[in-house]
């Protein structure tokens, strides 16, 4: 009997040792998560325990933060690789600008600039002052440049060959005076670039540049890297397209310039209906070019101007970004670039990290709504988001993350449809839902594109049999065109032979 005591007494014992130590986890001594994500214990007495760290249903443990100058951000324990602008323009993964030297030919401005509206393509063309030797000749360039497809740059005064100059007199005439005289003559241009006669330069005649305009093209039969090495604007190569040297070398360089990410500016004097001098290049030739290269790489390739793709280099080396909120779904910064907002306003593109949890997310760019795709990084530096057209005086972009449980906007209420925009043939369609429990909200699925196309198939003709062609697909209702290549099988051939 007192054996069985003993063991009752024994164990009502250890239950009371159980139960204090249990109700630790509700007093002083319990641990709590640091910024970081890891624990912090606090001892009291000795008594402490480490409470367990449950997920919420729709909220999370830890507290975002961003770093003391405000370019990182920290999820838990896990910091997010910094965003990053991309090279080019919208994302693109290199740039072609063609370029047109003397100006005297305005049938020449007025042929591009058909070709170009086909395809989007922007230009520049390089006036020798001294050619616009009539008020008729001005008034042509003028109604050109109004079309939007080509911008002016300066190709000296007189055409002397640089390394010819002697005489500051000269040297001031063919850079400043020329600058001066086409910025007088045609108001609605800028003037920022220029392209030295003979493509030659010398270290006075770029001084002297750089006092007047933010580059220079040269020629030598190459390509430059805009990133990734040392850049001197003031000395970009170019390579010629002409009778002499037609558009097969060309695109070839194209062709290595989209695997590698370098700019290529190709040179043209006159492309008229018929060459006749080895400078110039016909029209057919010349818009087949333009053809194949957006049919290729209209979704690879900036076809910007010389002067665009210059103010999107410096804007690149000046425009800054810094954070300034972030929450457990979202995080805020502002974009600014303290350059010349008269010259430096091309939009910028992001490429934005997030936290590994996320499998979804929109982007609000001061206040607009902008639809976002989750991607990998391969490299190693995780998952992001491209956010384009981001404005580059203080502007607010917010990621507002979704999709996951660890994150506020995924919570498990109910949602209700609260707007419900129709998408067009340009414009994305989205519905906008709204949870019946707490404030949170998200975007999604895309409604189905209104409009209808045509298509009209086009066939390219190799040895007799019709191998490879391409679909071009109009809009039934506007102007709208895209073009998709496709593989023809013949009846009785091989393709693959």
């Amino acid at each position: 009997m007192k054996r069985f005591l003993a063991l009752i007494l024994s164990i009502l014992m250890l239950v009371s040792i159980i139960s204090c130590g249990a109700g630790g986890t509700n007093g002083s001594a319990g641990s709590t998560l640091d910024s970081t994500g890891g624990s912090n214990t606090t001892d009291s007495g000795g008594d402490s325990s480490k409470p367990e760290q449950e997920i919420g249903e729709d909220r999370i443990k830890y507290t975002p933060r961003f770093n003391s100058n405000k370019t990182k951000i920290f999820f838990g324990s896990q910091t997010v690789t910094p965003p990053m602008f991309t090279n080019y323009y919208h994302g693109y993964q290199t740039a072609v600008s063609m370029t047109f030297d003397d100006g005297y030919d305005t049938n020449t401005g007025v042929v591009v600039s058909e070709i170009f509206a086909k395809y989007g393509f922007r230009g520049t063309e390089m006036i020798t002052a001294n050619n616009m030797n009539s008020q008729e000749r001005i008034d042509e360039w003028n109604r050109i440049f109004e079309l939007g497809y080509l911008d002016l740059g300066a190709h000296g005064y007189r055409h002397i060959n640089p390394p010819d100059i002697t005489d500051p007199d000269v040297l001031e005439e063919e850079t400043k005076t020329a600058v001066e005289f086409l910025r007088e003559n045609f108001p609605s241009q800028k003037v920022l670039t220029f392209a030295t006669p003979y493509a030659h330069i010398t270290d006075e005649y770029e001084d002297a540049l750089r006092e007047l305009v933010i580059g220079d093209r040269l020629q030598s039969d190459g390509m430059d890297v805009i990133l990734g090495k040392e850049f001197n604007p003031y000395r970009v190569r170019a390579h010629s397209v002409d009778k002499g040297h037609g558009t097969a070398t060309a695109s070839r360089l194209i062709d290595s310039a989209v695997k590698d990410g370098t700019w290529i500016v190709e040179l043209y004097h006159c492309v008229l209906d018929k060459a006749s001098n080895s400078t110039d290049i016909d029209r057919g030739s010349f818009e087949a070019h333009c053809e194949e290269l957006f049919k290729k790489y209209h979704d690879k390739i900036w076809f910007g101007s010389f002067q665009d793709v210059l103010v999107y280099s410096k804007q690149l080396e000046a425009t800054t970004y810094e954070y300034t909120a972030c929450d457990k779904g979202s995080m805020t910064f502002k974009v600014n670039c303290p350059l010349d907002k008269e010259i430096y306003n091309i939009p910028m593109t992001m490429k934005v990290f997030v936290p590994g949890t996320i499998d979804s997310a929109y982007a609000l760019v001061n206040g607009e709504y902008q639809p976002l795709t989750i991607e990998t990084d391969f490299s190693g530096l995780g998952k992001y988001v491209t956010v384009y057209d981001i404005p580059v005086d203080n502007s607010e972009v917010k990621i507002v993350l979704g999709g996951n449980r660890l994150c506020n906007n995924g919570c498990k209420h109910s949602y209700i449809t609260v707007e419900s925009v129709e998408a067009t043939h340009d414009e994305f369609g989205y519905n906008k839902y709204s949870c019946t429990t707490c404030e949170n909200e998200y975007y999604g699925k895309y409604t189905a594109k209104v409009h209808e196309y045509t298509g009209k198939r086009e066939v390219i003709v190799a040895n007799s049999v019709a191998i490879k062609g391409y679909d071009r697909v109009q809009c039934a209702y506007c102007d709208h065109t895209i073009i998709e290549e496709t593989v023809f099988q013949i009846p009785g051939f091989d393709a693959e032979q």
